[in-house]
């Protein structure tokens, strides 16, 4: 018990005879009550306690099956608030939550005792901690903690039942223990059997733990009867104290500052209780007033539901500002409940390091809002939960919040493989030139984690730029600019650029890539082309045949690496090879459709393919990420009846679209939409004044589409964002497939590949024809059919 002035203070005694109230020198002993049954109901009490703000008394009775009762002295009634204890010890009382505390020791084993806890209205009662040696307690409310004796430890927790700790060890065990929580003094009793000595200590702590250097002082044994019991209280700045025995009265006063007193003799400490009527022994002792005890700040009345914990202000997010590489520190928003100062944080969090298999979960509390993490690695994901709790009650979990966030990245690797492809000079001025530049992305482990963009720095000739890509793409079209409102190119015909790549992440910015040298001399597209038939591929380039493959329709071809990739439908895989070499590997095993036509999407490194799902007979679109294909994902399913399926066009930048013709099931050919970038996928049919299309291409640097009529040959220019289609070229054929790069645009009717420049001339440029096979899709390989993409 605390008490923070002398008014009304006094002694509350417990004996075997009766619970006794008496002056602090020991004078003028009386029962707590004229109530004779409550007076006979205090016989053989074993522990007492007294809540000043509702004055109420509370005791135990010494022996098998004794309650636990409650006097109201306003209201001069009692009962009993367990009705049965097991032998129960040592009580105590938390003045801010409202509880009671006890040791039960159980009558059928040794590990049966417990300390025991319960509302002082009688709720809630609960097991708060075990062990078969737990003796005395004692309860600091201000600080939200508790102390007990287990054998030769002293042991604390938070009365929240949280951050249980050994608080020290002892070589003597002790016989009881009491708290000055205003300084924040432990002081324990021990009794030395051998050399009849008795050991008075005092240790300091706080709300997170205990002090490692106690102050001892001995006392003259002689005062004492030998016991493996004993009594001590800190009140008003002295320290009660005796051992329990058979027989025993007195009770003993020191002064609770050591330091104050150099030696003790006999009686001159000694307070004789020989007027209790009746009374043997004394068995616990409290120090009580009428000045109420000090709640601590936030609170102005007690209760259960002024002491809960409250809602986070904000969830747990990374502290940014002192993150690093190796430092975690992770914050969050103080409870909401009036007490900031006596929350307790639990904090439950694991910790996944980069490209490692997660850490086995940890646990910590701390009354701070943040916790600080050290020796971690970059890149390291975050899964925390943080739960408010008040030093005296544990919460629900309603309250708690979860969050996950990842470390801060190191700074990026080396950017590799950097490349430069030139366009041909735009077709307003001739001077004008624009460049792609693309480069290896970073895998995870080189970007540090992650690649928030990449810095592409440009020099020589008459440009100077530092350009920066859209999130982290691996490219960059070097076009046109905004300046001043008036659009101009930075690169110029027959001039020489260095150009030089790195990344950027939070972590900052990567090593420079290997400096190119971006050549604009004397550009012009090379004319070659992919010719695709039934039996094999063949390059082709206006002048004859070049190499040959044994790919066949239908393929897809990624310019940028010079990869093509085809459906083998005997073995139901796509492989791959590159352009350049004779190598030929399966990129992907059992495809779940078969395979109709193909689409590669060079942005996102994605194969996009389309055909029959043999199982549904339902036409479905899929794509394949090439850096992983185990990821492949199905896209759209057709519902509606289908023949097949041919022409397929992507375009997955800003506009996101999928484009392809759609044979249905009473023979008409229809132009079919399908919006990728859109949460909820929607297929439409495109209108395009009644054409009848036959073959498509989708131009990169606008989104229009090219399309061939079937009924009389002609070539039109389709804008996306409009129905309008004006016509190029009349090639006075059947076109069965087009592809297109910058202006040049390339038919083929299946026997001859035609070619017009739409920039300088509407007359067609036939190229020989062929008369062994039949060509089913054509293919151009420049880079610079690649999207002019302006930033």
């Amino acid at each position: 018990m605390f008490v923070t002035g002398s008014e009304g203070a006094r002694l509350l005694i417990s004996t075997d005879a009766a619970v006794m109230v008496s002056d602090l020198d020991g004078l003028n002993p009386m029962h707590i009550s004229e109530n004779e049954e409550i007076t006979r109901s205090t016989k053989e009490s074993n522990g007492v306690a007294y809540d000043i703000r509702s004055s109420l008394y509370f005791w135990i009775i010494e022996g098998g099956q004794g309650p636990l009762y409650r006097y109201n002295t306003s209201e001069d009634t009692f009962s009993n608030l367990v009705p049965s204890l097991d032998t129960p010890i040592s009580l105590a009382s938390d003045w801010v939550g409202r509880r009671l505390f006890w040791v039960q020791d159980g009558i059928s084993v040794a590990d049966d005792r417990q300390l025991k806890t319960i509302n002082m209205d009688g709720g809630n009662s609960d097991i708060f901690d075990e062990d078969p040696r737990i003796t005395s307690i004692a309860v600091d409310s201000l600080n939200g903690r508790i102390f007990w004796i287990t054998g030769k430890v002293i042991m604390a927790r938070k009365l929240s039942g949280f951050s249980k700790e050994l608080c020290i060890s002892v070589e003597s065990e002790p016989l009881a223990l009491t708290l000055d929580v205003e300084k924040k003094y432990l002081y324990w009793m021990t009794f030395n059997n051998e050399d009849n000595t008795v050991w008075l200590n005092q240790l300091d702590y706080t709300t997170d733990g205990c002090g490692t250097n106690a102050v001892p002082v001995e006392l003259p044994g002689s005062l004492f009867v030998s016991s493996s019991r004993g009594v001590l209280t800190y009140g008003l700045g002295t320290l009660y104290l005796t051992t329990i025995s058979t027989s025993g009265q007195s009770i003993y006063v020191f002064p609770a500052d050591f330091a104050s007193f150099t030696s003790i003799i006999g009686d001159s400490v000694k307070m004789a209780f020989g007027v209790i009527p009746q009374a043997d022994v004394v068995r616990a002792v409290c120090v009580v007033s009428e000045i109420l005890q000090p709640l601590p700040d936030g609170l102005v009345a007690t209760g259960l539901s002024n002491v809960r914990a409250g809602q986070l202000s904000y969830a747990p997010r990374l502290r940014e500002n002192e993150s690093n590489t190796s430092v975690i520190v992770i914050e969050w928003g103080q409870s909401s409940a009036n007490i900031p100062n006596s929350i307790l944080y639990e904090v439950e969090y694991t910790l996944t390091p980069f490209r490692q298999p997660a850490m086995d979960p940890a646990k910590t509390f701390t009354t701070d809002t943040f916790i600080r993490l050290e020796d971690q690695t970059f890149f390291t994901e975050v899964n925390v939960t943080v739960t408010p709790h008040t030093l005296w009650l544990e919460s629900n979990d309603s309250l708690s919040v979860t969050s996950v966030f990842s470390s801060p990245p190191s700074a990026p690797g080396k950017v590799m493989n950097v490349k430069a492809y030139v366009f041909r000079p735009s077709l307003e001025n001739d001077n004008d030139i624009t460049a792609l530049i693309v480069w290896d992305p970073l895998d995870e482990v080189d970007a540090g984690g992650t690649v928030s963009n990449y810095s592409v720095s440009i020099s020589g000739g008459s440009a100077n730029l530092e350009l920066t890509t859209m999130e982290n793409e691996s490219y960059f079209i070097v076009r046109e600019f905004s300046n001043l409102n008036v659009l101009s190119y930075p690169l110029k015909n027959n001039e020489m650029y260095n150009v030089q790549v790195s990344a950027v992440n939070n972590g900052g910015t990567g090593v420079s890539s290997d400096s190119i040298t971006l050549s604009t001399n004397d550009v012009s597209p090379p004319q070659e082309l992919l010719a695709v038939t039934s039996g094999q591929s063949f390059l082709y380039g206006g002048s004859g045949v070049g190499a040959t493959y044994v790919a066949v329709h239908p393929v897809s071809v990624n310019t940028i690496s010079r990869l093509m990739y085809w459906y083998n439908s005997t073995i139901n895989s796509i492989l791959m090879q590159s352009l350049d070499g004779d190598t030929i590997s399966v990129f992907l095993k059992d495809t779940p459709i078969n395979v109709s036509t193909m689409a590669f999407e060079w942005q996102g490194e994605r194969l996009y393919m389309a055909g029959e799902n043999l199982t549904t007979n339902l036409f479905e679109l899929w794509r394949v990420p090439v850096v992983y294909s185990k990821n492949i994902e199905r896209v759209h399913t057709i519902l509606d009846p289908v023949k097949s399926l041919t022409n397929l066009v992507v375009d997955s930048f800003r506009r996101g679209r999928a484009y392809w013709l759609q044979e249905n099931n009473d023979g008409n050919v229809s132009l079919e939409l399908l919006h990728l970038g859109s949460d909820v996928q929607q297929q439409e049919t495109v209108n395009l004044s009644n054409l009848t299309v036959s073959a498509l291409t989708l131009e990169p640097h606008t989104g229009d589409l090219w399309v061939s009529n079937k009924t009389n040959g002609k070539i039109l220019r389709c804008p996306w964002s409009s129905g309008a289609c004006e016509e190029v070229v009349n090639t006075d054929m059947m076109v069965t497939s087009i592809t297109q790069d910058e202006s040049m645009i390339y038919w083929t009717n299946g026997s001859v590949i035609a070619s017009v420049d739409v920039a300088e001339s509407s007359t067609p440029n036939v190229w020989i024809p062929f008369e062994d096979c039949k060509i089913i899709s054509i293919h151009t390989l420049s880079p610079g059919q690649q999207p002019q993409y302006c930033k």
